[in-house]
């Protein structure tokens, strides 16, 4: 049996916008339906011919959910330290397995980046406090 599906269902699949029914319903297709997963792929470089679509950021769904060994060579860290550092880690178990949301990670990531940014910015300012306290 073959599932059809809409212009607008398969946009919402490559922008992360599709209900995880349809999600779900288009990753099980792109394993048998070659025409399909062709389709999607032309959408995709149609995208970023016109600007919309960012290339170098584009990831099926499938590439968005990590496990330990590929988290870790995206953060460039040893499993050893992931795992003891799951506390602060943004992460999810199924099926008894720890995986991790990319997405999740980098916004995880940009939010330490900004904090660090805040924190550095008091550290800069209460430097000037000082300075003008002993001039």
């Amino acid at each position: 049996m073959s599932l059809k599906f809409t212009e607008e269902q398969l946009m919402d699949f490559l922008f992360g916008e599709a209900d995880s029914s349809l999600n779900g319903q288009i990753l099980m297709a792109i394993q048998t339906d070659t025409v399909l997963k062709a389709e999607l792929e032309s959408m995709q470089k149609l995208l970023g011919v016109m600007g919309i679509w960012e290339m170098e950021e584009a990831s099926s769904p499938q590439e968005e959910i990590l496990d330990l060994c590929q988290i870790s060579q995206f953060l460039k860290l040893s499993e050893q330290e992931i795992s003891l550092n799951l506390k602060e880690i943004p992460h999810m178990v199924i099926a008894g397995q720890i995986r991790f949301s990319l997405p999740e990670i980098r916004q995880w990531l940009k939010g330490r980046s900004s904090q660090r940014k805040t924190s550095d910015s008091r550290v800069i300012e209460f430097d000037d406090f000082l300075k003008r306290r002993v001039i």
